[in-house]
C-alpha cells in the first residue's frame, strides 16, 4: 500500500513549535518540521512532553508485512524488541514525518540527545529512510499499520532484528 508518515523511524512534535498548520501543541506544524539543519543540531524540533523513556528487550521478534498508509505527523516509540545478538537500549524517541521527510529526536538514559534528519519514501510494506544528518546512511525496514491505540494511528517497523512499535500524538 501506499506510505506516508513516518514509516521507519521519522518524526518530530507537531504543532509543538506552532507552525503554520497549527498552533503550540496541536497536530498542525508541519511547514516548519522538515526546514533541516546541519549537523549536529539537524533539526530543531522538541521532545514531545507525552514521550516516556522506553526500555527494550531481547525476544522474539515479530514479523512484519503489509505496509499501509501512515499519516503524516508526531509518532513515539512505544515498544522495543531486539533478536537474540542485539542490544537493547532504554530512550525516549519521538520522530515527525510526511511523505517525503523526516525528522527526530532521541534522548538516551543517560540524557544524551541526538536528532536525526533525512528522507523517507515508500514502496509497498517497505519504506527507505535516508538519513542526510547527523550521518549519511540508508534503511529500508518493513513497516505495517496496527490496530489504532485509543483512537490514534499505530504501526510497527522492523529493521533486521530491531523491531518497535509506534504511535501517533
Amino acid at each position: 500500500g501506499a506510505g506516508g508518515g513516518a514509516a521507519g523511524g521519522a518524526g518530530g512534535a507537531g504543532g509543538a513549535g506552532g507552525g503554520a498548520a497549527g498552533g503550540a501543541g496541536g497536530a498542525g506544524g508541519a511547514a516548519g518540521q522538515c526546514a533541516l539543519l546541519p549537523a549536529p543540531a539537524c533539526n530543531s524540533m522538541a521532545m514531545p512532553a507525552a514521550a516516556s523513556f522506553v526500555t527494550g528487550v531481547v525476544g522474539v521478534v515479530p514479523a512484519v508485512s503489509g505496509g499501509g498508509v501512515i499519516p503524516p505527523g508526531t509518532y513515539v516509540l512505544t515498544k522495543q524488541i531486539v533478536g537474540q545478538g542485539g542490544v537493547p537500549g532504554t530512550r525516549k524517541l519521538a520522530v515527525y514525518g510526511d511523505d517525503t521527510c523526516f525528522t527526530a529526536v532521541e534522548i538516551a538514559q543517560d540524557l544524551t540527545e541526538t536528532r536525526f534528519s533525512g528522507t523517507v519514501s515508500y514502496n509497498g510494506d517497505t519504506s527507505t529512510t535516508s538519513f542526510t544528518c547527523p550521518v549519511v546512511i540508508s534503511v529500508s525496514p518493513a513497516y505495517q499499520v496496527l490496530a489504532p491505540v485509543g483512537g490514534k494511528v499505530a504501526y510497527a517497523t522492523l529493521n533486521g532484528n530491531d523491531y518497535r512499535e509506534w504511535l501517533e500524538l
